[in-house]
């Protein structure tokens, strides 16, 4: 359990109080201790998304725990305070350009949030327009223009696996192909009165409402999603270890010294000195402990924004052999999975990768509030088309197919065998998750391997 500024916290104590100094050690090895005196084999280490704060991950650790349990694994939750409403009042009061603001930020809070107001009017008329465009490129009663362009890269990709190639286009022998099927993709079960009449009629009687409340919508989502994005990094390393404002002088000297000079102990030096966040420090135990060797097998599921916090611990503790790895509606863009996970898979040859997605209907027609307020789509929507400012389609969210899918040749053919994409049905009578929120529901069991990939 991590707090917003990356200390270790206590989930057992009702005060969630904070772990500090050498009974952090002490906490971190008890994990490892436990795991092993369990006699399990499997490890599953689950990341919450955005929009969580402390005490909800400890609530959902609590639901979930017994029945992954009962599956043989080890559970290993990670809790994180991504809340949204503590995010927007730090942003207002606090943090300023990367900086902890503590005398002038409250000072200037005001004027933060009148600058919030003006820049939600300058910027209306792009996001009506965003709106608009949503019929178009992702398509209604038609194919719009992204999903035209996925079904070809879809079919091309079909063909690869088949042998079934233009006749001009050449390959090299034993080419790697994708997994076959490289693709599960789920049916569209909307109804003819869902689709064309009941859905279309309740969107426009709600219009006037969504066209109002759009504007603050992305106020509120683009400043929060700035300062999870700074709790990410803060998981990893400490506010106070940039900021030493609360460390004493001896603490600064053991995070640069090195006793002995030798430059082969120069990457032990920084273990155990830097980085200081919990997470990061409870990743150097793991890579270190004999849960990291033959026969334990770690398996990593992250939802939403647990993606971006995934990308974080592949990169930063590489040493850990995941055997799987599970993204569910990944709010981490394409760019940020290419530097992090991909480059991982060419190092650990026996790691496989499950890409979950909603079906793409399902993602841009996701209801928020019955429909009524706020803009209809996933958070994955809202993030690419108020939150973020994608520079090319590689900039936006990999947890969308239609994304995905177009971006899928980027992929190193080398791993991409071992790359599994999956969007779910769409529809009042599918079994699968139709909205974004719900890919960690304990109904759907989202820990077992058939809900990554349809083996039948």
């Amino acid at each position: 359990m991590v707090d917003k500024k990356g200390n270790l916290k206590s989930p057992d104590e009702a005060n969630y109080s904070k772990i500090d100094g050498v009974h952090e050690e002490i906490y971190y090895s008890g994990i490892i201790k436990k795991i092993q005196q369990s006699n399990k084999k499997k490890i599953l280490i689950f990341i919450h998304g955005g929009l969580n704060g402390e005490e909800a991950g400890i609530e959902r650790a609590e639901e979930l725990k017994c029945a992954i349990e009962a599956d043989g694994y080890y559970p290993l939750f990670i809790t994180w305070n991504s809340g949204l409403g503590s995010s927007y009042w730090e942003h207002l009061t606090s943090v300023r350009q990367g900086e902890e603001w503590r005398t002038f930020g409250p000072v200037t809070s005001p004027i933060y949030f009148i600058s919030d107001i003006f820049s939600v009017i300058a910027n209306y008329p792009k996001l009506i327009i965003q709106q608009m465009n949503t019929g178009p490129s992702k398509g209604t009663y038609w194919d719009g223009i992204t999903e035209k362009n996925a079904n070809r890269f879809k079919e091309q990709i079909e063909k690869i696996n088949k042998n079934n190639l233009p006749s001009d286009v050449k390959t090299p022998e034993g080419t790697l192909k994708f997994p076959n099927p490289p693709l599960q993709a789920g049916e569209d079960r909307r109804g003819f009165f869902s689709r064309y009449i009941g859905s279309p009629v309740v969107f426009l009687v709600t219009s006037p409402l969504k066209l109002f409340t759009t504007p603050f919508v992305s106020m509120g989502g683009k400043n929060s999603w700035a300062i999870m994005e700074r709790r990410v990094t803060l998981l990893f390393r400490k506010s106070n270890e940039l900021d030493t404002r609360d460390r004493e002088s001896k603490d600064i000297a053991a995070m640069l010294y090195c006793h002995d000079g030798n430059p082969k102990k120069y990457s032990d030096c920084l273990s155990n000195q830097t980085p200081s966040g919990a997470l990061s420090r409870f990743l150097f135990h793991l890579a270190n402990s004999k849960l990291n060797e033959t026969p334990y097998e770690i398996t990593l599921i992250a939802h939403s924004m647990g993606a971006i916090v995934a990308n974080q611990m592949i990169m930063q503790s590489p040493k850990i052999k995941y055997k799987k790895i599970v993204y569910m509606g990944a709010a981490a863009s394409i760019t940020d999975f290419s530097k992090s996970v991909i480059p991982y898979m060419e190092q650990n040859k026996e790691t496989n990768f499950y890409n979950l997605m909603l079906h793409p209907y399902a993602e841009s027609g996701e209801k928020n509030c019955f429909d009524t307020f706020p803009p209809r789509g996933s958070l994955l929507e809202w993030l690419d088309d108020y939150f973020t400012e994608p520079r090319t389609l590689l900039d936006r969210r990999m947890g969308k197919y239609f994304n995905m899918i177009q971006a899928i040749h980027t992929i190193n053919p080398l791993v991409r065998n071992r790359i599994y994409l999956r969007h779910f049905d769409v529809g009042s009578n599918s079994n699968y998750p139709q909205k974004h929120g719900e890919f960690d529901d304990k109904k759907f069991q989202f820990w077992k391997e058939g809900f990554w990939y349809d083996k039948k």
